[in-house]
């Protein structure tokens, strides 16, 4: 089966046939693999998002991990791209 990829905006209903592939998708079991073996609940904790929730989220990361002065209150001093994951 191909990895098929389709993108709709925020409010914007997906297409019928976008559904219909999903509903259908949801029927097959997930096949784990060697490659692509089944994580323990330990590993799946060990996951976090890489988006934050609200601008202060992603600042207090950013303050955490040294990125900014944490006594500014509006942080300006580091530019990441929307999304980006804090390590």
């Amino acid at each position: 089966m191909a990895i098929i990829s389709s993108a709709i905006k925020v409010g914007q209903k997906p297409p019928e046939d976008v559904i219909r592939r999903v509903k259908e998708a949801a029927k097959h079991p997930i096949i784990y693999t060697e490659d692509c073996p089944e994580l323990t609940d330990e590993q799946l904790a060990e996951f976090r998002s890489a988006n934050y929730g609200t601008w202060e989220e992603r600042a207090q990361a950013m303050r955490e991990k040294g990125l900014i002065d944490p006594e500014i209150e509006e942080p300006k001093a580091v530019e990441l791209p929307v999304g980006a994951a804090i390590d």
